[in-house]
């Protein structure tokens, strides 16, 4: 027994390394297409860059995970839907990435991924009750008959996990805001996934390694991202990486108050920021500097230390998340909660000081 897991976990580091090395390699070819291609990001005032800089940096992270899942991971519907819904919105993210998409066409294609990833059978089908029983959400269900076949659409586990894939996917386009930050907070989910998919609670080798794979591929690419970039994400590179981070989250058990743990700060970061943005009858998908990583530049902090510092609040809670049993989590939850809005009122402050002493 002891050796069957020290051969998968020999097997896991592999194809982290494999992962990390394809897209550390990958990147630089990918960056060289970019610029001839006129693919760049350009100053303006929604950006933080002073120069040009290569966009499309997630086609290498995304053909890293794709390729080493096929030939790694265990080929069955729920896989197929995986990366066919990933290379859907891949599409979609390279072609915003050159075209700048109006909204309503991102979030179609953000909606017709997660619409893949249901019909091949993912979905959030039962939810943790820290103070009672779990919820089930398969309760309701709707027989459609095609080809001669009977499936179900499971109306409350289907709407419950369109909501969360679409919702993550824009959680890692609002956090790629500063050099480093989606790709190493992804880096970090993953990591978390790992270890999660490996206790014996979950116990999903699968995910495991998906999540290992996910994680070199993250990795690998910052190096090149981190501050001063040398290429950024683009949309192609925070919609694989949210879209892969939720679904893992799903299938490693449901476990969405640990990936909500470990993005808790991004996620509602960008429900507020979302939410003024609409008060101000403005598209949520507009970009700006609003956001608390922009706000950590605005009171002093340079991109490293800003990004370290998010990194470190991301790698706490996920952590915590991994330690605690349910009732603790949703503590955590509550003191993330706090933490936020503490933080968004120093900043404020910080800010309205700085500024201050600026002028």
């Amino acid at each position: 027994m002891l050796f069957v897991i020290l051969n998968f976990m020999s097997l896991l580091f592999f194809v982290g390394i494999a992962a990390f090395l394809f897209s550390f390699l990958a990147t630089p070819i990918v960056k060289k297409l970019a610029e001839k291609l006129g693919v760049v990001d350009r100053p303006s005032e929604r950006r933080i860059n002073k120069v040009p800089i290569a966009r499309l940096g997630g086609l290498a992270v995304a053909s890293s995970f794709i390729l080493l899942a096929i030939l790694f991971g265990q080929i069955d519907k729920h896989l197929i839907g995986f990366l066919l819904g990933a290379l859907v919105l891949l599409v979609f993210g390279i072609w915003d990435d050159i075209k700048n998409l109006k909204p309503w066409v991102q979030l179609l294609g953000q909606i017709l991924a997660a619409l893949i990833l249901v019909a091949s059978g993912i979905g959030i089908e039962v939810l943790s009750n820290p103070f009672g029983p779990a919820i089930h959400l398969d309760s309701w269900k709707i027989p459609l008959d095609f080809l001669g076949t009977t499936y179900h659409i499971t109306v409350w586990s289907d709407l419950l996990t369109l909501v969360w894939v679409v919702g993550m996917v824009n959680v890692m386009n609002f956090l790629d805001g500063l050099d480093g930050l989606a790709s190493g907070v992804s880096g970090i989910g993953s990591l978390v996934l790992v270890v999660l998919a490996l206790s014996p609670v979950v116990g999903q080798t699968q995910v495991a390694l998906l999540a290992a794979l996910l994680a070199g591929a993250s990795f690998g690419f910052l190096p090149h991202n981190f501050h001063p970039a040398k290429i950024f994400l683009g949309s192609a590179g925070s919609y694989f990486l949210g879209f892969a981070l939720a679904t893992l989250a799903i299938i490693s058990g449901g476990k969405l108050a640990t990936a909500f743990l470990v993005l808790g700060f991004p996620i509602i970061d960008g429900l507020w920021v979302a939410g003024r943005r609409l008060l101000k009858k403005k598209s949520p998908f507009q970009g700006d500097l609003s956001h608390l990583h922009h706000r950590l530049l605005a009171v002093g902090l340079t991109q490293r230390r800003a990004v370290i510092f998010i990194y470190v609040l991301c790698a706490g809670f996920g952590i915590t998340a991994l330690l605690a049993s349910s009732q603790l989590k949703m503590m955590a939850m509550a003191v993330l909660l706090v933490t936020v809005i503490f933080l968004s009122v120093l900043l404020y402050f910080f800010k309205k000081n700085y500024a201050a002493k600026a002028t």
